[in-house]
C-alpha cells in the first residue's frame, strides 16, 4: 500500500461519511414532503456541499504523487475531512417539523456550514501553493484561481445575505457557478 493508498482510505471514510449525511438529509426531506415543506435553500445547500466533497476527492487524486506520509499530513488530513463531516451534518435538521418556518433551519446554519466549506476550499490552496508553488498558478492557472475566487466570493455572499429572494437567487448562483467550474 502506497502513502496516498494509506491517507487517501481514511480520508475516503470520512468524506464518504459526509456524503452520506447530505444524502441522508435529502432523503428524509423527500419522505417528509407531505409533512413538511421543502426548504429549496437547504437543497441547493446539499448540492454546493457535495460539489465541494466532489471536488476535493479530486484533488486528493490529482496530490497522490506529491504528498509523502508524515503524522502531520494524517492528522491534517482527518481533521479536514472531519471538519467537512461536522458541515455535513449540520445541513439538514435532524428531525421534520412542519410547524418550522421552511428556512429556519437554513439561516441558522449557513454560516458555519458555509464557513467550514470556505477555510476547507482556503486550506486546500494552501497545501496546493506549498507543495506546487505559485508558478503552478501563474500565468496559466490563473484562471483557475480568479474561477475559485468568484464562487468563493459567492459562497461568502450567502452567509450574509438578507431576504429570501436575494438569498436564494445567491445561493443558485454561486451553487451553479461552482458545478460549472468543476465541468471546466
Amino acid at each position: 500500500m502506497s502513502t496516498f493508498e494509506f491517507v487517501f482510505s481514511l480520508l475516503s471514510l470520512l468524506l464518504g461519511l459526509s456524503m452520506a449525511e447530505v444524502l441522508g438529509g435529502v432523503a428524509r426531506t423527500v419522505e417528509a414532503r407531505g409533512r413538511a415543506p421543502v426548504s429549496w435553500l437547504n437543497m441547493l445547500l446539499a448540492v454546493l456541499m457535495i460539489a465541494d466533497i466532489v471536488s476535493f476527492w479530486g484533488a486528493a487524486w490529482f496530490m497522490r504523487d506529491r504528498v509523502e506520509f508524515s503524522y502531520v499530513v494524517l492528522i491534517g488530513s482527518t481533521l479536514f475531512a472531519s471538519a467537512y463531516y461536522v458541515a455535513a451534518y449540520l445541513v439538514f435538521p435532524r428531525t421534520v417539523a412542519p410547524e418550522r418556518e421552511k428556512d429556519d433551519h437554513f439561516y441558522t446554519v449557513r454560516g458555519p456550514v458555509i464557513g467550514i466549506m470556505l477555510a476547507a476550499n482556503l486550506t486546500q490552496l494552501g497545501l496546493f501553493v506549498r507543495l506546487l508553488g505559485w508558478d503552478y498558478y501563474w500565468p496559466e492557472g490563473l484562471d483557475i484561481l480568479v474561477k475559485a475566487a468568484v464562487v468563493w466570493l459567492l459562497m461568502a455572499a450567502c452567509i450574509f445575505v438578507r431576504g429570501p429572494r436575494l438569498t436564494l437567487a445567491t445561493m443558485a448562483v454561486a451553487t451553479s457557478a461552482y458545478v460549472a467550474g468543476l465541468f471546466g
